[in-house]
């Protein structure tokens, strides 16, 4: 075979080849961009807010308080608590922790310092290992912005002040993560007055936290919010009863700790 022929031959192989690998690099990410847009229970697409979704769960971490029943959890159940466009925020129902906001210090309710965001951080760094349709959970969560995280003045209950807390999906790495505890305002669009409902609705955050009843000083139906409520010390949560926001101080009260997500749907 002459040395042309060789080239030849040799040019529609490797047109070939990478006409393989093209088309099969092509199947895998129309695979993973299916598998990343999350469904509900019944499997059908997301649609609502409210609706209950399964993701990953606590898979084997036992963190402060944690109920027992839940510490080896491999999946979970999420409930869909905003959707702006294709995109959702998602919390878990099964606490991954009920400890206080931050146990000592002045100034406690600053998110960015406090021991829930420690927690939240050492959960996510075990939970974004597992996999989902086989993809890794890390890849279902969009980067966001916490917005007001290192801030901690008083503030009512008013939409001017809450939206200083406002998660935002954020494709810039810098300064992002992708599990993270709710704001007021995260979990009420249209917050007015000094007390008020979650956007799913009484009912459907009473079913969504009614297996987890007060025991002693614990109170794991009650959730914790990232903003500060009235004073530098006070942080919102969500009550356990008909889901409305108020406050108590962070280091007297031991709350349920339910990590958030943004989430493609």
């Amino acid at each position: 075979m002459s040395q042309k022929m060789f080239r030849l031959e040799g040019k529609k192989i490797l047109s070939l080849f990478l006409t393989v690998f093209l088309c099969v690099c092509l199947i895998q990410v129309k695979q993973v961009a299916s598998a990343l847009t999350l469904k509900q229970k019944n499997g059908q697409p997301v649609t609502a807010i409210g609706q209950l979704v399964d993701f990953v769960g606590t898979c084997g971490f036992s963190g402060i308080g944690t109920p027992p029943e839940h510490q080896q959890d491999q999946t979970d159940t999420w409930m869909v608590v905003k959707i702006n466009g294709g995109q959702a925020i998602i919390i878990k129902q099964n606490p991954i922790a009920v400890q206080m906001y931050n146990k000592a210090g002045e100034r406690l309710a600053i998110y960015a310092n406090s021991d829930i965001k420690q927690t939240v951080s050492r959960w996510w760094s075990v939970a974004c290992s597992q996999r989902i349709d086989g993809i890794p959970a890390q890849n279902y969560a969009l980067p966001v912005r916490l917005n007001g995280e290192n801030q901690c003045n008083p503030f009512r209950f008013c939409i001017a002040d809450q939206r200083k807390y406002e998660t935002t999906v954020d494709s810039n790495p810098q300064n992002t993560t992708k599990a993270f505890v709710l704001s007021a305002i995260d979990a009420k669009s249209n917050p007015e007055g000094s007390n008020y409902y979650v956007d799913a609705g009484e009912v459907a955050w009473t079913s969504f936290v009614s297996g987890f009843s007060q025991s002693d000083s614990q109170y794991p139906n009650i959730t914790w919010l990232r903003s500060p409520l009235l004073d530098s010390n006070r942080a919102a949560h969500i009550g356990g009863g008909a889901g409305d926001v108020g406050g108590n101080d962070g280091s007297l009260l031991n709350l349920a700790l339910r990590p958030a997500c943004w989430i493609n749907i």
